[in-house]
């Protein structure tokens, strides 16, 4: 199949680079990744068999311009996820992840992305299956192998044309009692083009002192200041992708694709009065913002940029 060549080269097309590996983040795939940076495993204490997470996030961005519209877009957005992690024996253990998402977009005369479109996207939802097994080589390396699959769509799309695929392996490598360090090599079947794409993301853990550390969370690289139950944090980068199917009879773009690239940066604040239970509060800006439409066949048709949305994150989470 041959794509077409983009029509204007913007910053924010340093996304749709990272694009594959973002969807990653868009199930408890990534989530799963952060396993391997967790203390080592006791080979001497018992098994802690199942463990259990809940959360749920609320997200809006302001209405920002678009770069080639007179337009505007805005974008409010409510995710769930749900994993299971079960201790196979003292080394290994199995992760099975379920996640939903649903968003509302508000365009307003966006037709820089689907010419003739003054609003090509309205509500969409995700869900996502994850698998992981992880396991301890020796109290320094552990390997992780992931698989997902991901639905992404418009309500009335055809569900088969909404599917994408994503699988990997991991490792990481504790240097010492402060320092743990990984890599990762995915490869997605994304929905808006044949083939296959390979996506290296390295991961890091740092704790620097007792109150502070940097490490990469999910989609997204942290500077932490711990206090006894908040912790204060700064999103130096994130990296964030969603990819939709359209209806074969959207009027503008039947049985296309629209993706959306972020990368944001923010502050945020985490409560856990109590080891099973926290509420997260976070602000900050999508710095690249940026819309592609595809057609059908793969085809690029347009692609818009937004400048520099604001957005406010609230989300509630449950460890049992």
């Amino acid at each position: 199949m041959t794509r077409s060549n983009p029509t204007r080269f913007t910053p924010a097309r340093l996304a749709p680079a990272l694009a594959p590996a973002l969807l990653l983040a868009m199930t408890p795939l990534a989530a799963a990744q952060d396993g391997l940076d967790e203390e080592p495993v006791d080979f001497e204490g018992p098994s802690s068999d199942w463990r259990f997470s809940l959360s749920l996030a609320g997200e809006t961005s302001t209405a920002s311009d678009l770069d080639d519209s007179n337009g505007e877009v805005s974008v409010t957005s409510l995710r769930e996820s749900f994993s299971a992690t079960l201790s196979l024996d003292q080394r290994s253990s199995l992760n099975l992840g379920f996640s939903a998402g649903q968003y509302w977009y508000q365009f307003d005369d966006a037709q820089g992305l689907v010419p003739g479109a003054a609003d090509p996207l309205d509500f969409a939802v995700e869900y996502g299956i994850q698998v992981g097994y992880f396991t301890a080589i020796d109290d320094r390396w552990r390997l992780g192998l992931i698989g997902s699959v991901r639905s992404g769509g418009e309500t009335d799309a055809d569900f088969s044309d909404t599917l994408s695929y994503a699988g990997g392996v991991s490792a990481s490598y504790r240097v010492n009692a402060e320092l743990t360090v990984g890599a990762s090599i995915f490869v997605l079947v994304p929905l808006e083009e044949d083939g296959v794409r390979i996506i290296p993301i390295p991961s890091i853990n740092w704790q620097i002192d007792e109150r502070w550390s940097v490490g990469t969370f999910a989609n997204e690289v942290r500077l932490n200041y711990e206090l006894e139950d908040w912790t204060i944090y700064a999103k130096l980068v994130g990296f964030d992708t969603h990819e939709f199917r359209l209806d074969e009879d959207h009027p503008d773009l039947p049985g296309g694709v629209i993706r959306e690239d972020r990368i944001p940066i923010g502050a945020g604040i985490v409560y856990a009065p109590t080891p099973g239970f926290s509420v997260q509060g976070e602000i900050g800006g999508y710095v690249l913002n940026d819309y592609t439409a595809y057609d059908n066949s793969g085809n690029e048709v347009g692609d818009d940029a937004v400048e520099t949305p604001i957005y406010f994150k609230l989300a509630l989470s449950w460890n049992f």
